[in-house]
């Protein structure tokens, strides 16, 4: 893209974006599996914004209300004889429900010349988990703030000649709202003054909707090694669905290091940076490792609901 096309970009962006905007999870009361699932087992890759969870508004004062689709219900599971890990409850107070409501209010502003758009999370539940919302809304929070300014450190000055300017700019998403476990996703996208191009970086925050308890990279992959053993070894799947992802750049081997992950329906998806590990011509990846390649039939581990069933 060039430097002209990429200033028209962003200033009409600035120009047009809403200054509200009302995201609500559907309420819906069915069967035992409701809420959103967005992940699948085939790759998705992020060249430009998702508009998932934001609308365009010509009034500052215009809210748009957007609420997720409930998937369709399954048969809980069945504790059986032989299970390991963490055992957790069938059902809670939020059982048939999605746990956890989102209100965002997207603040717009100008900086160093370039757009600066980015939202402020609030997070109610409409069947009484307190502690989640509490910890969704703090952490979610947290990590755009944190992000916002590490965009300034980088943004640099503002172009004296018609370069595009810098920018910022992050969407949240839910592809998770089921009793036991809550999904935020943020798509970020920062431009700094000079670059060949936007990054879209990728960043999730993963919730038990029992406790409040935050479900970490680090402590799902650390509850899958223990039960799984010495012969587990996340890194051989990470490269293997890796190379299914991007078929096209077979030399890339990444490590946990490299990646993002959240828990899905399907498995755990995997988040790559732009830039970070594909090609830049890739941009954002995203892609799915299956359960059945990270745990055990009878294995119970406390991230995956289970309702599931994996």
């Amino acid at each position: 893209m060039g430097g002209g096309d990429m200033a028209s970009t962003w200033r009409g962006a600035a120009a047009s974006r809403a200054v509200v905007l009302l995201v609500a999870t559907a309420l819906s009361a069915c069967a035992s599996d409701h809420g959103t699932d967005r992940a699948s087992t085939a790759a998705r890759t992020h060249a430009t914004p998702s508009a998932a969870v934001s609308a365009t508004a010509t009034k500052p004062t215009t809210a748009t209300a957007l609420a997720t689709t409930p998937s369709s219900p399954s048969t809980s599971a069945q504790s059986a004889p032989g299970q390991t890990g963490q055992t957790r409850t069938p059902t809670g107070a939020c059982a048939g429900q999605t746990p956890l409501k989102l209100h965002v209010t997207v603040h717009q502003e100008t900086w160093r010349g370039g757009p600066l758009e980015y939202p402020v999370l609030g997070v109610s539940s409409p069947c009484g988990a307190v502690q989640a919302a509490a910890a969704m809304q703090r952490a979610v929070n947290g990590m755009v703030v944190s992000e916002r300014e590490d965009w300034k450190g980088t943004a640099g000055s503002p172009p004296a000649t018609d370069e595009p300017a810098s920018g910022f700019s992050a969407r949240l998403s839910t592809p998770v709202d089921v009793d036991g476990l809550a999904v935020v996703s943020l798509e970020i996208v920062r431009y700094a003054a000079g670059a060949a191009h936007p990054l879209t970086l990728l960043r999730s925050v993963s919730v038990d909707t029992r406790t409040g308890r935050p479900f970490t990279k680090a402590g799902m992959l650390a509850e899958m090694q223990r039960t799984g053993g010495p012969q587990w070894d996340f890194e051989r799947e990470l490269r293997r669905y890796a190379r299914l992802a991007r078929p096209q750049e077979p030399q890339v081997a990444p490590s946990r290091a490299d990646v993002g992950m959240y828990p899905t329906r399907a498995g755990m998806a995997i988040t790559v940076d732009h830039c970070a590990l594909f090609s830049c011509a890739s941009g954002a990846v995203e892609f799915t490792i299956p359960w059945s390649q990270l745990v055990g039939p009878k294995d119970r581990m406390s991230f995956i609901p289970d309702h599931w069933g994996h």
